[in-house]
Formats: C-alpha cells, sequence, structure tokens
C-alpha cells in the first residue's frame, strides 16, 4: 500500500534541529523525515546527508517536495540559489527561523502589510475585533447591573452606610488603570473616615472596617459601584484588580513583569480573585498575583470571561474568607 506520507529534507542546524525533526518524524506530522543538510562543521553526523548546496539537487534526484530550511537567505550565499531551483523544479522550500537562540519563552508572531513582529507573548486582546467583543459585553452587562440591581441597591445600601458611621455614601480613589493611565475608582465607603485611606491597603480585620463595611467587603458589594468605571470605559468587568497608584509605584520596582498586567483594563473581578488570591498583598501573593494576571492577559476569551464571572457570583453566596 503507498504511504501518503510526504518526504521532507532539513536544511541547517541549531538549537531547534533535534526538535523539529521530532516533529517530523510524528506519525501524525504527514511526513516522512529522509535527513538533513548542513555546512556546520562541529555538526553531529546524525541524518546528515550533505552540504547546504547539495540539498536541492538531492530533492530533485530523490522525487522530494518538500524542504525545510533553518537557514535564512542571508545567513548562506547559496540559499538564494537555492530558492531559484527549488521553484524551477516545483519544490516547496520554507524557512523555520531559530528564533530559540535569541528567546528562549514562548513568543507569538504576526504579519502587518507582510511585516513580521515577533512579541515576546500572545495577547488576543490586541486584536479589534476582540476588543470590541469585549466592550460590548462590558456595556451590556452592566447596563443590566444597573437595571436590575444598582436603582434599588443603592439606596438601601446608602441609608445603611449613613446610619453607621459620618461620612459619604462612595468612596472615590485614584487608582492605576491601562497602560499606567490614572483614574477614580468607585466603591461603598466600607470604612471609618480616616487619613490613611489612599496611603495605607486594608488588611484582615483592619479596625477602620465599619460594621456594615464588613458585610459590604464580604459579599463583595462594596465593589459593585465599579460597574459606573465599567460603564466610563475606565474597567472591565473581567481583568486584573486596579490597585493604587502607590501600590503600583512600589511593586513595580520590586517585581518583575508587574507592569505587564497594565497591558489591559483593571476588571471588578478577574482570574486571581476567582482562585483565592483576593485580599492582602503580601510579596509572594503579588507574584501569585500577578502570574495569573499574565494568564489571563495570554488567554482572554469571551466564554473565558463568562467563567470568571460565574464563579465570582459563586464566591459571593458562599462568601469569602479573602
Amino acid at each position: 500500500m503507498k504511504s501518503d506520507r510526504r518526504k521532507v529534507i532539513l536544511i541547517g542546524s541549531g538549537i531547534m534541529t533535534n526538535e523539529i525533526i521530532s516533529i517530523l518524524q510524528r506519525p501524525d506530522s504527514g511526513y516522512e523525515f529522509i535527513g538533513r543538510f548542513s555546512d556546520n562543521q562541529d555538526d553531529s553526523t546524525s541524518y546528515k546527508l550533505g552540504s547546504v548546496q547539495s540539498a536541492i539537487q538531492y530533492a530533485i534526484d530523490n522525487n522530494i517536495v518538500d524542504v525545510f530550511s533553518l537557514v535564512l537567505p542571508y545567513q548562506n550565499f547559496h540559499i538564494k540559489e537555492l530558492i531559484h531551483v527549488a521553484e524551477i523544479n516545483s519544490i516547496r522550500l520554507r524557512f523555520i527561523p531559530d528564533l530559540k537562540s535569541f528567546f528562549n519563552r514562548e513568543i507569538s508572531i504576526k504579519v502587518e502589510k507582510n511585516i513580521p513582529i515577533i512579541a515576546f507573548r500572545k495577547e488576543p486582546l490586541e486584536q479589534l475585533s476582540n476588543q470590541i467583543r469585549k466592550r460590548i459585553f462590558d456595556v451590556v452587562f452592566s447596563s443590566l447591573v444597573f437595571i436590575f440591581l444598582l436603582w434599588w441597591l443603592i439606596p438601601i445600601v446608602a441609608i445603611f452606610i449613613k446610619l453607621d458611621s459620618k461620612g459619604p455614601i462612595f468612596f472615590v480613589q485614584i487608582r492605576s488603570g491601562k497602560n499606567g493611565k490614572e483614574f477614580k475608582c468607585y466603591k461603598f465607603r466600607s470604612m471609618f473616615l480616616n487619613a490613611d485611606a489612599e496611603s495605607i491597603p486594608t488588611v484582615l480585620d483592619d479596625e477602620r472596617i465599619t460594621r456594615i463595611g464588613k458585610f459590604l467587603r464580604k459579599t463583595s458589594i462594596d465593589e459593585i459601584p465599579q460597574f459606573l468605571n465599567v460603564l466610563k470605559g475606565d474597567m472591565s468587568v473581567v481583568g486584573p484588580r486596579p490597585h493604587m497608584v502607590k501600590q503600583t509605584e512600589e511593586y513595580s520596582k520590586n517585581v518583575d513583569a508587574y507592569k505587564v498586567r497594565l497591558y489591559l483594563k483593571p476588571g471588578i473581578t478577574g482570574l486571581a480573585q476567582v482562585s483565592g488570591l483576593r485580599g492582602e498583598l503580601s510579596h509572594e501573593r503579588m507574584i501569585q498575583r500577578l502570574v495569573l494576571d499574565i494568564r489571563y492577559l495570554e488567554e482572554w476569551g469571551f466564554w473565558h470571561d463568562v467563567r470568571i464571572i460565574l464563579r465570582t457570583i459563586l464566591l459571593m453566596l458562599q462568601g469569602d474568607k479573602n
């Protein structure tokens, strides 16, 4: 029975050589790996059939129509000649840039108007279509919250806050938003009026928290006014939590890649929050939260947001010790 697997050869050598050969040899690759060609004198003889210059002639003589090359045209003067000969003989010559020699991490490559652009990480929300989808969801979801919840909840909460302690109903604080842009973040006031509210983060069993404030925080009701921030466009329903400006300055000095989380609009809830990382921010917890914020950035999807919202609602109903 004739095999449907296409014969393929590889040109060049480098860090990716063994990985590529392994992929080409997999039963589900659709290829039959024949060998490789290299001008590297220190190269091992494993699978090596000859020099770079002899690769296309070998392909012609052995009816091979697929050739992958780790060697780029500017790296070997024979490659331009091989491109010409390959096309004349209906041989597909494709290039694999050995980027692992420079980047020891997963990268993202996109092409804009024939210009290849390398990024350190995937960002689904860099695509305009995804930005539009997320914004539409934010506006629709926040509008429904106002229509069905906030119009009657705000007056009730306002009465309890006023009866419990002196001060305004809402607590307004400057926080760090997308790309470091500062904005006014709204919350129901849950603490007594104090001079440290703008500089000292809240901790568990904080004496500044009022009686009604404890309930508001435990149920996350204190965060609900932030849907106004979502409608204004400063925040999203789901995203990294916005930190005080002072926290942003402090953690950006001590935590590598901290400001990567600022690539996105901050959210009312987020992956880190539904993963048990609400509350106090020790250095270790900040790093754990940052890892999840970046993971959300790289893996964003519409249904991913929906799942995070459902998990948030469940935590609100069950209560969260953090």
